[in-house]
């Protein structure tokens, strides 16, 4: 087919006023020679039109993939002379639109990149256009995906929302943690940083917010982020987490089922309270009949025990009041029949609630949680196990706000 002149061949090849002159086959892949259709250059520094070729060149370029066995595009390109004998270039070289300059791979094709690795790994990616024959590596793919995604993810520079959540999450091995900061009035990711789960990162996190707007802040009990809340944010309330006040209670309630099962002589009873342990950290009105029989049964084998799960079950109903004068009533309650009981493991979760009873209260106030930040966390955790684990944060980062 040499020598056949403009060829209209649909073909998605994510560039502008091109022309095919010629196609080939070889080995059942297809090579496309095109060309500009103007057919005169304009001089792109002192505007001058010319029609004197100096010299043609073959620019190779990689699109997307089109056929099964491979598309090998060519662009045959003119070195145009200047006319302007004041200009200060004596020759340039036309460019395509859609063909960044001195660029290996059409705009299209990184969109394509893009888009693929928003459902796949970077390695898959590189993978799919191998298979292809499309000449890209890895690390290309993954410099493109990333600017790609860096013109896509606009992060705002303040966000007005009356309530937010802070919560940390592991983005690497041992205790590498990060912070999440989510806006709970619309169920999205904010914004989220390294270094830890520090006050300096979550002070970070929280100038991204209008001060005078926050309501309240949802946290889990961790000293650090209360710090930063009350430094940065000196209007807002700080509610914890009614759900991770109920993690700790289980906690100290599973101690005592530990403690409690050593000094069983019977290996029928030690086996029971290992094999029934989810038993004890479930709420009373979700077990069916049969297990709460069981439930009581183990509970009559220990004192401690059953005391130390009659008092989780109190804490769990006082979440239910709505009157905060009521609740706050129950929970001195809560606090004081607890440290009387004398199991050392439930005195000791007393205390912790005794250090944050002012921000646990301020649940029946606002009436948040941070189960939407939970939710994100286990979102990131999703994607960190899919991508076997970013050892860049800042494409987890632009990841998760894509997502969003």
């Amino acid at each position: 087919m040499e020598g056949q002149q403009d060829i209209q061949l649909p073909l998605p090849l994510g560039m502008k006023e091109v022309k095919v002159i010629d196609i080939e086959e070889n080995d059942g892949s297809l090579t496309i020679l095109l060309q500009k259709t103007l057919e005169l250059g304009i001089c792109p520094q002192c505007g001058t039109i010319s029609q004197k070729v100096k010299d043609y060149h073959i620019h190779k370029v990689t699109d997307r993939p089109v056929f099964e066995n491979g598309v090998v595009i060519q662009i045959l390109k003119r070195r145009w002379k200047c006319l302007n004998d004041f200009c200060e270039i004596n020759t340039f070289t036309e460019e395509i639109e859609g063909l960044p300059k001195k660029h290996t791979h059409t705009e299209s094709f990184y969109r394509e990149v893009y888009q693929l690795s928003r459902r796949m790994t970077y390695t898959d990616v590189y993978k799919h256009f191998r298979d292809a024959r499309c000449q890209v590596s890895l690390s290309n793919v993954y410099q493109k995906a990333q600017e790609q995604l860096r013109k896509r993810v606009i992060v705002p520079e303040v966000v007005w929302t009356q309530f937010i959540g802070l919560d940390e999450f592991s983005k690497g091995k041992e205790h590498d943690y990060g912070v999440v900061l989510t806006n709970l009035e619309c169920n999205k990711v904010i914004d989220l940083t390294d270094g830890g789960k520090t006050k300096k990162a979550a002070s970070k996190l929280l100038d991204k917010v209008d001060a005078d707007r926050v309501k309240a802040c949802a946290i889990d009990m961790w000293e650090p982020f209360r710090d930063a809340v009350i430094e940065n944010l000196p209007d807002a309330d700080v509610v914890v987490d009614r759900f991770h006040v109920i993690k700790e209670v289980n906690q100290s309630l599973d101690k005592v089922r530990k403690r409690a099962r050593k000094h069983f002589k019977s290996k029928q009873k030690k086996h029971a309270v290992f094999k029934y342990k989810e038993l004890l950290l479930m709420g009373m009105e979700n077990l069916s009949p049969m297990q709460e029989e069981r439930l009581w049964e183990i509970l009559s084998w220990n004192k401690d025990l059953c005391r130390a799960y009659e008092l989780k079950e109190i804490l769990r109903a006082i979440y239910v009041e709505e009157d905060s004068k009521k609740a706050e009533q129950e929970l001195d309650n809560w606090i004081s029949e607890t440290n009387a009981c004398g199991i050392p493991e439930m005195v000791d979760v007393a205390q912790t609630i005794i250090n944050w009873k002012r921000e646990i209260l301020n649940f029946w106030v606002h009436r948040i949680t941070n189960a939407v930040t939970e939710g994100k966390v286990n979102k990131i955790k999703a994607l960190r196990r899919k991508a076997y684990n970013y050892n860049n944060f800042q494409s987890l980062r632009l990841k998760i706000l894509e997502q969003e």
